[in-house]
């Protein structure tokens, strides 16, 4: 098969890296081979870069460390950065740490995020957090000037352009490895940004098992697209590369979201062996790849295929392997992986060249009773994918929701809330010990993730607040939403349970962005959902495209969703004009 000689274990590497981030920083300038690449796709297509090798990448973050600095920036000081350019994002993150100013990253506003709810976020991260300075574009001040309550706030403005005019040296500060390193605000799927704070020890930690997991070595070619304002691209793709001094190819997310075939195209030009994408991604570039396209690709360097963010579907994969086999992507370098912010980044890591491994179980006895067990028949099957065992710096464990000091894990098999702890796990969120002391039980921390083990090997189920409880049974919304997917009409779609009580039990409602008005059916959808789960969907809302609630990373909330829905701001889309009269297999079923 092409690709086998890609796959070829190295061996593990002896990393037992002592340094802090900012001591690693500093090392770039030593390092003569090798730097980072900022890629764009020029107006034909073609693959235009930005070379820095690391001596430059150190040069930039000193000069930015002393200009933030001579702004009035100290040790301490939080600095939320706002920048859509990956190299100006780079060079402003790593001067932080060096600085020791603790750097925040915020997610740049796009055309599907909505303003008031985009400045209602940033609000709330600037505020709790205290930032001193915002650093965002020029482009962007003017935007972000215009959300309402941001003026107020008591933070400077500053932009690349106001801090290259500052003339100063830079003056080195003494950074320890629980010193913090970063304020990295989680996602808000289900609830309100809270700030993760991570340290120097849990950076140094996490980073050193990726690399022993990964193998990592010099002559590897990450490749990325992941923001690098979300954990999964700042820690796997900048701060990893740092510490292993390893030539990575960054690539605009907005120019993936415009052009999937962009980031193949990079993988086969620069030779890349290693890119990690959500599994929505994935299924994304198998949908929108032509035969032309692939043609004209070599995937048969690609070792390391890890998918993560979000839950991995099966049917991603399985498709993006197929259509890119005459590429030579083995499907071998599949890694599906688990990790949450407050780890820092990564839980679970696979063996190298697993692939896509799942069990196929039992749905009734995983909603009901809680046991993964093989399925009585075909329809009341579930895949359920395997992320691999715990990395090396932590442990992983199931355990009854309500079991508040984790003193009884789980057997095998057995369905319960995923927790963790290591090394690498955070000291706590900013200003919020009551959310701290929520989020531990015992000394592990609670992941809010369902999920079982077996052999030591993880197998992620859903959300435990996302869970949807009719009549003793439990359905997981990710299954809702997968049964739906490109059906009548409909790409996008959150499943959830409204507030109910003991005698009326909440409704289940489907609310969906339709990008084919002219297909969309209910009844379709109901008949789908009822069919494959037994399950019947009280409401159906569609909307148009971009309507639904996200997190920065792209990750469904849910929560917010319902909120709105139970206000009555959930507007529905009119599709009276466009709607289909619904044939009779397609109608709604009767329980």
């Amino acid at each position: 098969m092409a690709g086998c000689d890609a796959l070829e274990i190295v061996p593990t590497m002896d990393i037992n890296d002592t340094r802090t981030l900012a001591e690693a920083i500093e090392d770039l300038a030593h390092y003569r081979d090798g730097g980072y690449r900022f890629l764009e796709a020029g107006p034909d297509g073609a693959i235009l870069e930005d070379y820095r090798p690391f001596p430059e990448v150190h040069r930039q973050a000193r000069q930015r460390a002393a200009s933030l600095q001579a702004a009035g920036l100290g040790k301490g000081d939080r600095l939320a950065i706002v920048m859509p350019d990956t190299e100006a994002f780079v060079s402003a993150f790593l001067g932080c740490v060096m600085a020791g100013i603790v750097p925040v990253p915020i997610f740049p506003p796009d055309g599907l995020v909505q303003l008031d709810r985009y400045g209602a976020t940033v609000a709330a991260i600037l505020g709790r957090c205290e930032a001193k300075a915002v650093l965002l574009s020029s482009r962007l001040e003017e935007a972000l000037l215009t959300i309402p309550g941001l003026p107020q706030l008591p933070f400077t403005l500053l932009t690349p352009e106001r801090l290259d005019a500052l003339e100063a040296d830079f003056s080195p500060v003494v950074i320890g490895p629980d010193d913090l390193a970063f304020l990295q605000f989680t996602s808000g799927s289900t609830a309100t940004p809270k700030g993760v704070r991570v340290s120097h020890r849990n950076i140094r930690a996490n980073t050193g098992s990726i690399r022993r997991a990964f193998a990592l070595t010099p002559n590897d070619v990450p490749v990325s697209w992941l923001p690098l304002f979300h954990d999964m691209g700042l820690i796997g793709f900048l701060l990893t590369t740092v510490y292993a001094t390893v030539s990575t190819r960054f690539i605009p997310t907005l120019s993936f979201l415009k052009r999937p075939d962009f980031w193949l195209r990079a993988m086969s030009h620069y030779r890349g062996t290693i890119a990690v994408a959500p599994s929505f991604a994935f299924g994304l570039v198998a949908r929108r790849l032509t035969d032309a396209q692939v043609a004209n690709l070599d995937l048969s360097t690609w070792r390391i295929a890890g998918s993560g963010a979000e839950p991995v579907r099966v049917g991603d994969l399985q498709a993006f392997a197929r259509r890119l086999e005459p590429a030579g992507f083995d499907q071998r370098a599949f890694l599906p992986m688990f990790g949450l912010a407050e780890a820092t980044l990564a839980v679970t890591i696979p063996p190298l060249a697993s692939g896509l491994r799942y069990q196929t179980v039992d749905r009734t006895a995983l909603g009901a009773e809680g046991v993964a067990r093989a399925p009585d028949s075909t329809a009341n099957a579930v895949d359920i994918v395997n992320c691999g065992p715990a990395i090396d710096c932590g442990q992983i464990a199931i355990f009854a929701p309500d079991d508040e000091a984790s003193r009884t894990p789980l057997p095998e098999r057995t369905v319960g809330e995923i927790r963790v702890r290591g090394e690498h796990l955070f000291d706590g969120y900013w200003d919020d010990p009551e959310a701290t002391a929520a989020a531990h039980a015992g000394d592990y921390l609670r992941t809010g993730d369902l999920g079982y083990l077996d052999q030591g090997e993880l197998y992620v189920c859903g959300r435990i607040k996302g869970l949807i409880i009719v009549n003793g049974r439990n359905f997981f919304p990710d299954d809702i939403e997968r049964i739906v997917f490109g059906k009548a009409g409909v790409r996008t779609a959150f499943a959830f349970q409204t507030s109910g009580s003991a005698d009326a039990p909440g409704k289940v409602v489907l609310a969906a962005e339709v990008v084919e008005p002219e297909r969309f059916d209910p009844g379709q959808l109901r008949h789908a959902v009822h069919a494959e789960l037994g399950l019947t969907l009280d409401d159906i809302v569609p909307l148009e495209k971009g309507r639904l609630p996200k997190t920065s990373s792209g990750k469904p909330r849910r929560q917010e969703a319902c909120r709105l829905y139970e206000s009555g701001k959930l507007r529905p889309l009119d599709l009276t004009a466009a709607r289909p009269t619904p044939s009779r297999t397609e109608s709604e079923p009767v329980t």
